[in-house]
């Protein structure tokens, strides 16, 4: 609702401006003109502290406020007084931007809506159940009692069976005489969807799509869970393989740690990326999709030779994986040192920053994760082989 409200707001705005007369306009920005004043005080040692003089005017404010509120007997929230008299200050002097809007809007609807919500909601719900006690007597009691004592055992046992089932599918899906084929299988199946992933949350951040974001979050989601299955009961699964097969076993458990971390540098790209999107941050800029886009063809380029390595069984081009790896690290690297350059001049903002750096960061752990994996995989095949 908060989000709604901003974005509604941010269109009201746009509209005001397009008819505001452009000396108000003017008149406006002026107001908060830093230049002359960075420049009065470029030698003074002491200058003003506005932080101090914002706290002064809340403090007086807000105690007045309240004071006359108490003095007319009027039922007041101090918390709520105090708080709204702080987002004032706050917006006078332009501290709300695309940033912080959602924040200080939901902190609004939270304290107003938690009021009515909590007092409707206390007073139906003790007026329903007065009701029904009153006119049901026993028999209305022993069916609440009834009704709590099913909803506590089905909450902590029924779940719980219908978890082990969905752990005894996946057990039974990968433990199959020819283990090296599923587990080919899943590498390639997780990869494969690390790269079309990885491009839909570049479009979905460039094209504000929340929408394409959430699919997105969801798959990612549903794709981490189905390795924490196979992670969480490869005990079980190497258990059903056959007894002449300890070394296989070990290979296989560095394949799917190594898949469990690969789905988990998506999962910390995609929930920021539409918690991005999701609260109406600003978004990134052109150069920043610019190279996230270059990434992103070249580690396409990447997985479509891991493919054809894991496919041919040519694993004497692992050490060409290698290769494009290290180019591609440097390259994520100097596009950090890029970002820092742009947040130290003020070209972009925090949350800007902490969803591209951190977008990096899992990009290089994504890539150090599927050498890695290619590299057990290659062990896991090298030993059947010899088997």
């Amino acid at each position: 609702m908060a989000r709604n409200i901003v974005r509604g707001s941010r269109k009201t705005a746009m509209a005001i401006d397009n008819i505001m007369p452009s000396g108000m306009k003017l008149a406006i920005n002026r107001q908060f003109d830093l230049q002359e004043y960075k420049k009065s005080i470029s030698n003074d040692a002491n200058p003003p502290a506005f932080d101090m003089i914002r706290a002064s005017v809340n403090l007086v404010v807000a105690s007045i406020l309240i004071a006359i509120g108490t003095s007319l007997k009027l039922p007041l929230s101090t918390t709520y007084v105090t708080f709204m008299v702080a987002m004032g200050t706050s917006l006078s002097d332009k501290a709300w931007n695309r940033e912080s809007a959602v924040f200080r809007i939901t902190g609004v609807i939270s304290v107003i809506g938690g009021w009515f919500f909590t007092a409707f909601s206390a007073f139906l719900s003790a007026f329903i159940v007065a009701v029904l006690f009153s006119y049901g007597s026993f028999y209305v009691v022993f069916i609440m009692t009834a009704i709590a004592a099913y909803s506590l055992i089905k909450t902590n046992f029924f779940n719980k069976k219908l978890d082990e089932s969905s752990e005894e599918e996946c057990i039974e899906d990968i433990a199959d005489d020819n283990v090296l084929i599923k587990s080919t299988s899943n590498v390639v199946k997780t990869l494969s969807n690390i790269n079309n992933i990885y491009d839909n949350i570049i479009k979905g951040l460039e094209n504000e799509d929340r929408a394409l974001l959430k699919s997105v979050k969801a798959e990612v989601k549903e794709m981490n869970k189905r390795s924490k299955y196979l992670k969480d009961t490869v005990y079980k699964t190497i258990k059903k393989l056959n007894k002449d097969s300890i070394s296989t076993s070990h290979f296989y458990v560095q394949v799917l740690d190594y898949l469990r971390e690969s789905t988990h540098c998506m999962e910390y790209m995609a929930k920021p990326s539409f918690a991005h999107v999701d609260n109406d941050f600003s978004r990134l800029h052109d150069v920043q999709f610019k190279e996230l886009k270059l990434i992103s063809k070249k580690l396409r380029d990447f997985y479509q030779l891991i493919f054809e390595v894991i496919e041919t069984k040519d694993y004497a081009k692992v050490q060409d994986v290698i290769t494009i790896r290290e180019k591609l690290i440097k390259e994520i690297e100097s596009y950090r040192k890029k970002q820092i350059k742009r947040l130290k001049h003020g070209k972009v903002g925090s949350k800007n920053s902490m969803l591209y750096l951190g977008l990096l960061h899992e990009t290089k752990n994504l890539l150090l994760h599927s050498v890695n994996l290619i590299k057990a995989q290659r062990d896991f095949d090298d030993y059947k082989i010899e088997e």
